[in-house]
């Protein structure tokens, strides 16, 4: 498994690195951090970038984290890897836009107080969907809101994350 994590972090490096390449004529790229609330009743806080393809369509890979403790008295800290697509859809003479994210995310819940100085990890896919408004479009730093919802492969449960953040252009 740990090969399997290896290899999806080098081919999403490899990606982001030939984005940015290919980018710098299309001037989108961006950087961005956001915080979230699960309705499950978790905080989430994460960071993403924003790598333009064409003017409608990027790739936006990222990771969340969140902590909380379930009913048996363990902690549990949640990393959340995610490559997402993200179109945006403008709207002419407006100082905000639309976005729909789609894509796919690789999951490690890492779980310590089960015994005493023991933990483990739990590992799994989820696939991620959602959408939001991104304001004040035309400037270096926006703000964004929006709502994802996470489908866990394998797993029994989803969940909805409602977000808020803040890119800056690089």
């Amino acid at each position: 498994m740990k090969k399997l994590i290896s290899i999806f972090l080098i081919v999403l490096t490899l990606s982001v690195l030939s984005i940015k390449k290919s980018n710098a004529q299309l001037n989108g790229t961006f950087v961005g951090a956001k915080v979230g609330f699960l309705l499950s009743q978790k905080f989430v806080f994460g960071l993403f970038g924003d790598f333009a393809l064409t003017p409608n369509f990027g790739i936006e890979p990222g990771i969340d984290a969140t902590a909380y403790s379930d009913n048996k008295d363990r902690t549990i800290i949640r990393l959340s890897m995610e490559a997402n697509g993200r179109y945006s859809f403008p709207f002419q003479g407006k100082t905000f836009e639309g976005f729909a994210i789609a894509g796919p995310a690789y999951v490690i819940d890492r779980t310590t107080g089960e015994t005493y100085g023991a933990s483990s990890d739990k590992q799994f896919f989820r696939i991620n969907l959602g959408g939001g408004i991104t304001f004040n479009n035309r400037s270096e730093g926006q703000i964004l809101t929006g709502v994802k919802v996470n489908f866990d492969i394998g797993q029994n449960g989803s969940d909805v994350q409602i977000f808020v953040g803040y890119r800056y252009f690089l």
